[in-house]
């Protein structure tokens, strides 16, 4: 098995003692911030990954944002465009279904790309056919003291410095249609907007969605036809406003290529601009139509831990032969039910708070020796990497 980690020293003070720091029998990367990432595989293990349907849908990535930097306003865009994203309002970092992910409020949460006052790069505005997927779930239908008439996931078309009265020209991902306030009325929308008019729109029918659940949802959109997934299943599309299967819209038919958002769209019916009230987990886009075995492999993806970073420790000291106490280690990177605590190279019952926190019980005997403990953080398999903002 293949740990990830970071270590840090904790000072034990004693009277008259000197200090010692006790070197960990580990292969050392060393990374910015002072600190170390350090990483060991256990012997007599070998493994050979062959992975010919993700490299194949990797190298068709326009855009990947998988929302597991911790901490920040930016959000990495994991493709080789790094198309990277920006964070506004007051969405808390939070733990994923498959790694880190942002909560959104519903009030005045958003995220841009590459910013507010950026136009998207000409590369979305060109995609005529491809796959978006995404990867999250909602809280409620309200915004602020009002429920919303839709709660938008995604979001690429004119800016919102609009008057309402402008004609609508957007593509859009969205959950609810108006009567949102029906709970067996929330299906997920794919909806293109021409000068005014739609040009496609489709939902999942009869699957209303729930609230406090986890959805990986896809899109394909090619000269061939559409198709829309959940979960890894497809599902059968319900279209409205005049369109259906022999409909072709995608980013190039909207004109206005002003904004690409994330959590925030307009709701054309009405001209209102709503916020998601929710988590997003993970999000991509591709240049071409992905198949129904690719989807699936998607949806199963097991996302790889980050290698997790130690930036303070609270207590950062304590005195040799001291009583037992609860060790608050902060940083990024930490993953519910991966991240483990471990004093002098032992392993500590470890409490995940966030992804930015956890916390982790002392022994009086670990403390009972003065001298320099090693605080480390393990982050089990699969993955481990390194960003620096």
């Amino acid at each position: 098995m293949r740990l990830t980690l970071l270590s840090v020293g904790f000072l034990i003070f004693g009277i008259g003692a000197s200090s010692f720091a006790k070197e960990p029998p580990f292969i050392q990367e060393n990374y910015s911030d002072n600190l170390t990432g350090l990483r060991f595989e256990s012997s007599h293990q070998a493994s050979i990954e062959i992975a010919p349907i993700e490299t194949s849908i990797n190298s068709s990535q326009v855009a990947r944002w998988k929302f597991n930097d911790g901490s920040g306003n930016k959000i990495r865009d994991s493709s080789s465009n790094s198309y990277h994203a920006s964070i506004y309002g007051n969405a808390q970092w939070t733990a994923g279904e498959s790694s880190g992910a942002l909560q959104f409020d519903g009030i005045d949460d958003r995220v841009a790309v590459p910013d507010l006052d950026t136009s998207p790069h000409a590369e979305f505005g060109n995609l005529d056919y491809g796959t978006i997927v995404i990867r999250f779930k909602y809280s409620g239908i309200n915004n602020g003291n009002q429920n919303a008439e839709i709660l938008p996931i995604f979001f690429f078309g004119q800016a919102d410095y609009l008057t309402p009265t402008t004609a609508a020209n957007d593509l859009m991902i969205y959950i609810g249609h108006g009567r949102i306030t029906d709970p067996q009325l929330r299906p997920i929308y794919f909806t293109v907007h021409l000068n005014g008019g739609v040009a496609l729109c489709f939902d999942s029918g009869l699957i209303s969605l729930e609230e406090g659940v986890w959805y990986h949802y896809a899109v394909v959109i090619s000269p061939q036809g559409h198709k829309g997934y959940l979960n890894g299943v497809e599902f059968e599309r319900h279209y409205n406003a005049g369109t259906g299967p022999d409909d072709y819209a995608f980013f190039t038919t909207v004109p206005s290529q002003e904004m690409l958002s994330m959590g925030y769209g307009r709701f054309a019916r009405y001209r209102q601009w709503w916020f998601h009230n929710g988590i997003i987990d993970d999000l991509a886009i591709y240049n071409r139509a992905l198949i129904e075995e690719e989807i699936i492999s998607l949806y199963n993806e097991e996302e790889d831990n980050p290698v997790p970073t130690i930036t303070s420790l609270s207590p950062a000291s304590a005195t040799a032969g001291g009583s037992a106490f609860t060790l608050t280690v902060n940083g990024i990177g930490f993953v519910d039910g991966a991240s483990t605590v471990f004093w002098n190279e032992l392993d500590r019952a470890t409490t995940f708070v966030s992804s930015t926190q956890l916390t982790a019980s002392i022994s009086a005997a670990d403390v009972a020796t003065a001298g320099t403990a090693g605080v480390t953080v393990y982050n089990s398999v699969p993955g481990g990497g390194h960003f620096e903002h």
